[in-house]
Formats: structure tokens, C-alpha cells, sequence
């Protein structure tokens, strides 16, 4: 058995690289198989040499065979080159020290085996040479140069041990028993429970890694020196130092590349300062409501938990966020599951964000805003370290019923890129499941600072920027009812209500004093309007003409195209500019009979008696459908009259309104 330690102890970590590797993405499973193969070759060999067992051509067949299995798996490999680039150890180191162990055994000519006779040893003049002992005896059993005394970490260190010890159990196992350990331990659950105690202790592991690694290198490197300084085979002396070489090379190159960036991302966030950046919590509407805007980073679902423990009557939360934190967003999308609450973003939710968006009993989100979606990412690490994690929440999004080509996508993006499917693409997988009406949610996604630069927001509408130059006090009086609602959280609706009247008041005020051709435009716009809402419902149509006070308009807004509603600003704004700087003045009655007669006249034509609706409302309201069509035509009628004619005309009848 001592004769074969360094290939038993291969088969140990062999298997134990593939049982890591059946349960963890990478190359742990190709590398354990790679040393495994190698080792029974290399074992194979040496018995051969020994003459332990019989060198038959079947035996030497299957040890090449396992040599070129070797080589195939490595080299036909889809990704060779970035395989290498990710995964040095599995993809390059272990294949050649497999092959080279394996081919300096297989070359190495047999040794003198020593004669045990009984018979005495004839004397003659001749001087025969020593017995040369096993070569796997004197590498087990050679004298160290130096007495064996003290802790075993210290004969390590000092190169005491064997060299098959030190490079094989210290170097080896070690290694293979620290990479298993630092794989199944749950990070992220530790993470999430003492964000501070958590990353402090990877940090420290860190720390430990670097004085692990040195311990082992130097312990080899000694053993080795000593090794071939006791006049043992300089093959194996070198070997072991050549390892050594290529393991410091590549240790550091795994700490510049893997160990730098990821103590500087936990000390960042142990001291409290994680470059995901922080967030802000907003209950909204009577507690009924709750925002998160900002960062998914660690503390954030326990601080949402207290909040909603606090309030449990709110029941949509607003996600409005960048992302962060993948393991946190995990908690919060459970958390948001237990509670049964419905998620809704107004400003966007990508990356990690998306996680927790996924947990709502339903899914809503703004006509104008978006959901991203790409790869996790973590200073350091590997994108192939994220595989199982994908598999655990590609699983998590399918049980959800989330179509699978969706899912595969969503997951597939690379991360410096972000994938922004349209809102049909996300109805059709099923990750959203509505939009909210105007009166559903509370405005959101906008930061609180933002409220002090409400005004800038304002001047960039047409309608507004004109308010503020011709009507300062009623701009004012918006800007107040603004920035008290989004404080306040209120929604749309209720901002629209408060807002509205302001707007109109001034407008209706103004517009018997506008412009032929603003007028005209508002007329072009009114009709535009009528066609929308006669189209949904004959009522809408009539209530938005003839309905008493500002609600009825405000409430028909909600069905006009976003289009529709930016021509309505310009018009508003043109209107009331034009009001402001020409002098127009609504015409005496006579001044435009023969034109209102003449309109009166075609109408009468078309719609026969029915026109007397036009001169009495109130003979309209048993049809309201009719009503609609004589008003639509009325206007339709007069904008066909010169600008000069149907100008002095709608004045007249806007004047006569008020």
C-alpha cells in the first residue's frame, strides 16, 4: 500500500472532485475524472514496473486508452481557450501532471530487485554495487536531513515530511478538502442573516487562504530541496519544484483576479458602504401602498418586513430600482409571496430587481416603463460560478408558470447587457398581468430630492411653461398641489382632480380671447376627442360636452392615446398664449349671424328638426347619441367657413359659455 500512497490518495481526490462536481456547476466533474483516469494509469504503470502484476498488451492498451481519453476530453472541449482562461486547473494543470506522471513511469526502466538467498555470499575481487531500494520505499522512507520534532505544522513548513506528504496530503487534500467546504457552505444565507458579521468572515477566510497557500508552497519547496539534497531522484525533486512554480503563478493570479476584488467588495459592505448604493422606503395612500426606490442591497427586506408589520393594510408594493443584491431579492420576493402582495413599478425594475417583482400575487407596471433582464455579476467571480444559481431561479419562475422561452432569455443575456422585452412579450410569458388605472397606484419613481426640482420638471410640458410666464399665480398654486400630492403619495386620479380645474379655469377663461387660427386648433382637437369617446361609449361622448363641473372632463382623459394627450397641452398652452398677447374680443351677436344662420342652415339640411336640439339642450338629453353627432357636425361645419369667418363665430359661442 505505502508503495502506491501518491495514486490512492489521487483516487481520494478524484472522487471527491466529482462528487462536487455532480453537485455544483464548473469543472470540478471534469477535472476529478481527469485525475481519476490518470491515477489508475500512473497505478497500473508502476505495478507493471514493479512486476507486481503481469505487463500484458491489454493492460498497456487500456492505460493508453485512458491517456487519450484524457486528451480527448480536454481537447475537444466547445470553449478550450476561455475553459482554460476560467478553469486553469481542471482544464490544463491537472491533464499534464496526469500525462506527465504517467509517461515518466511508463519510460522509466525497470529496477534491480534484490536476491534473497540463503546461500553465503561468495567472496571475490570484485566490489558489487549497493542494493538500490524501491523507488517508492525511499521516497516513504528516506531520513529527513533534519530531526523530526515538533508540531506537524511546523515540520511542514520547515520541509521535515516526506516529500509524497507534504506536496500530495498538505498540498493536495488540503486544497481538495478547503475548495468542498468553501462549495457547500450557504453563503448567502449567511449573509442576509449578519451582512457585517458575514462579510468580515470572508474576508478573514481570505486572509487565512493566503497564509494556507504560502504554508503549503514553502513546506514543499523545502521538502523538495531536502529531497534531492539527500541524493534522491532529481526527477521527482524537480517535479515537485516545477509545481510549486506553476501554483504560485497561479495562486497569484487568483487573488489579483478573484481574492482582491471580492475583499474590497465585502469591506465595503461590512463597513456600510455598498456600491449598489442605498434605498428609501415611502408608505403611500393612507397605508395602503408601499415604495421601495433605490438599491436591493442587504438589510432592505428586514427593514420592509418591519414596515409592513407596521402597516399591514398596505397591499402593492412599488418596485423602483436599478437592482442589487441577488440573495436579497430572493428574500424579499419571498417575502413579498407570504404576504400576498401585488408589485407594480412606475419608473422601471431591472436586474436582481426582476427576482423580487417575480413574487407578486399580480404583476403591474406602467405603460411607459420597463423590466431588464441579464446575468448576476460579483466582483470576481466567474460567470459559470452563477450557473446553479440560474437553475434555481429559472426553476423558481417556471413553477410560477412563466413561459420557458422567456425564462431562458431572461437568463441567457450576458450581464453587460440588458434585455428590455416589449410589454406584449411580457404578457405573453406571463410575468405581467396588468396595467393599473389612473386611480389604482400612487405616483412613484421619482427620487424625494427630486420634489425640490419639480419646477424644472413643470417648464418641460408646453402647457405649463406657458402658465408660468402668463398665469405665475396659478402655476404656483400647481406646483404647491403637485409636490404636497407626491408627498403625499397620492394617485394620478387624485393629483389630476386637484391639478385640472386650475388649468381649466384659466383655459375656459381665456380661450374667447385666443387667436383665429388657436381656436381652429382647439376645435380640430375637441373633434379628435368626440371621435375617441363616441367610439368607447355614446355616454362618455355627451357627459364630456355637456357634464357639469371639471370631473366628467378630467375622468374621459384616461381614454385619450398619450398622442392626444401631449396635442392637448400644445393647444392649451397655444390658446392661452395667444389670449395673452393679441387683442381679440368676442363679436356682438350681430356681427356673426349671417355666419352662425348659414351653419344653422347646412345642419338643418342633414339632420332636419333635430337641429333644435343644438338651440335647446335640454331636448337632447333622451338622445344622447344624437346630441353627439349634431355637435360634432356643428363644429365640423364652421371649420369648413375661412379662418376669418369661423374664427369671430367660435368666440361668439365660447364667450356666450362662460
Amino acid at each position: 500500500m505505502k508503495k502506491h500512497i501518491g495514486s490512492t490518495i489521487a483516487l481520494v481526490i478524484g472522487v471527491l472532485f466529482c462528487v462536487s462536481g455532480l453537485t455544483k456547476q464548473g469543472g470540478y466533474l471534469l477535472g476529478g475524472t481527469i485525475i481519476i483516469l490518470g491515477a489508475l494509469a500512473y497505478r497500473s504503470a508502476k505495478k507493471r514496473k514493479l512486476a507486481e502484476i503481469r505487463a500484458s498488451s491489454l493492460r498497456k492498451a487500456l492505460e493508453v486508452c485512458a491517456i487519450v481519453i484524457i486528451v480527448a476530453a480536454v481537447l475537444l472541449q466547445k470553449n478550450l481557450t476561455s475553459n482554460i482562461v476560467d478553469d486553469p486547473v481542471s482544464n490544463l494543470i491537472i491533464p499534464i501532471w496526469a500525462i506527465t506522471a504517467y509517461m515518466v513511469i511508463a519510460l522509466k526502466n525497470k529496477k534491480d530487485k534484490k536476491i534473497e538467498s540463503n546461500e553465503p555470499i561468495q567472496q571475490t575481487a570484485q566490489v558489487n554495487p549497493p542494493v538500490v531500494p524501491n523507488e517508492s520505499s525511499r521516497l516513504l522512507h528516506r531520513p529527513s536531513s533534519k530531526p523530526h520534532r515538533g508540531l506537524y505544522v511546523l515540520r511542514h513548513w520547515r520541509g521535515e515530511l516526506p516529500l509524497p506528504v507534504s506536496y500530495w496530503v498538505n498540498v493536495i487534500v488540503v486544497t481538495a478538502v478547503l475548495t468542498i467546504a468553501l462549495k457547500i457552505v450557504p453563503w448567502d444565507t449567511f449573509v442576509t442573516k449578519s451582512t457585517i458579521l458575514c462579510s468580515t468572515a470572508l474576508i478573514a477566510l481570505w486572509v487565512l487562504l493566503v497564509i494556507v497557500t504560502i504554508w503549503q508552497f514553502v513546506g514543499v519547496w523545502r521538502s523538495a530541496k531536502n529531497y534531492l539534497s539527500q541524493g534522491e531522484s532529481r526527477l521527482w525533486g524537480n517535479l515537485a519544484k516545477i509545481a510549486v512554480v506553476l501554483g504560485v503563478i497561479i495562486a497569484v493570479i487568483n487573488f489579483v483576479s478573484t481574492g482582491i476584488p471580492q475583499i474590497t467588495e465585502y469591506a465595503k459592505i461590512a463597513t456600510g458602504n455598498d456600491p449598489m448604493g442605498t434605498y428609501q422606503l415611502r408608505v403611500l395612500r393612507d397605508a395602503t401602498e408601499l415604495e421601495i426606490a433605490g438599491a436591493i442591497v442587504f438589510g432592505l427586506t428586514d427593514d420592509v418586513r418591519r414596515t409592513l408589520d407596521a402597516h399591514p393594510t398596505v397591499a402593492i408594493i412599488h418596485l423602483n430600482s436599478e437592482g442589487g443584491r441577488v440573495s436579497e431579492a430572493r428574500n424579499l420576493r419571498d417575502l413579498i409571496g407570504s404576504r400576498g402582495l401585488t408589485t407594480y413599478t412606475a419608473s422601471g425594475c431591472f436586474s436582481a430587481c426582476t427576482l423580487a417583482y417575480a413574487g407578486g400575487k399580480e404583476r403591474l407596471i406602467a405603460k411607459d416603463a420597463n423590466l431588464g433582464f441579464h446575468q448576476y455579476s460579483f466582483p470576481g467571480t466567474k460567470a459559470r460560478d452563477f450557473l446553479s444559481e440560474y437553475e434555481k431561479d429559472k426553476q423558481d419562475w417556471l413553477s410560477r408558470g412563466f413561459a420557458n422561452d422567456f425564462v431562458n432569455r431572461a437568463f441567457s443575456t450576458p450581464n453587460n447587457e440588458m434585455w428590455k422585452p416589449s410589454h406584449r412579450e411580457l404578457f405573453q410569458a406571463g410575468f405581467i398581468t396588468g396595467y393599473p388605472g389612473s386611480d389604482d397606484v400612487a405616483i412613484t419613481g421619482f427620487k424625494l430630492g427630486d420634489l425640490e426640482n419639480i419646477e424644472t420638471e413643470f417648464t418641460k410640458n408646453p402647457l405649463f411653461s406657458v402658465l408660468k410666464t402668463y398665469e405665475p399665480e396659478i402655476y404656483n398654486s400647481m406646483v404647491s398641489e403637485m409636490r404636497s400630492a407626491l408627498q403625499k403619495g397620492r394617485s394620478r386620479a387624485e393629483v389630476r382632480e386637484k391639478i385640472f380645474p386650475l388649468v381649466q379655469t384659466v383655459y375656459l377663461q381665456r380661450i374667447p380671447y385666443a387667436s383665429d387660427s388657436a381656436l381652429r386648433s382647439f376645435v380640430v382637437l375637441f373633434l379628435e376627442q368626440m371621435d375617441v369617446l363616441y367610439s368607447i361609449d355614446t355616454a362618455l361622448c355627451y357627459e364630456y360636452i355637456f357634464g357639469q363641473g371639471h370631473v366628467a372632463k378630467s375622468d374621459a382623459t384616461k381614454y385619450f392615446s398619450k398622442e392626444l394627450k401631449e396635442k392637448e397641452f400644445l393647444v392649451m398652452g397655444e390658446v392661452i398664449r395667444s389670449a395673452a398677447t393679441q387683442k381679440h374680443r368676442p363679436p356682438q351677436e350681430k356681427e356673426i349671424e349671417r355666419q352662425r344662420a348659414g351653419v344653422l342652415k347646412s345642419l338643418a339640411r342633414r339632420y332636419g328638426d333635430d337641429v333644435q336640439m343644438l338651440v335647446d339642450p335640454e331636448l337632447g338629453k333622451t338622445n344622447k347619441a344624437k346630441m353627439c353627432q349634431l355637435t360634432y357636425a356643428l363644429y365640423e361645419t364652421i371649420l369648413e367657413l375661412p379662418e376669418q369667418e369661423s374664427g369671430p363665430l367660435l368666440r361668439f359661442m365660447f364667450a356666450s359659455e362662460k
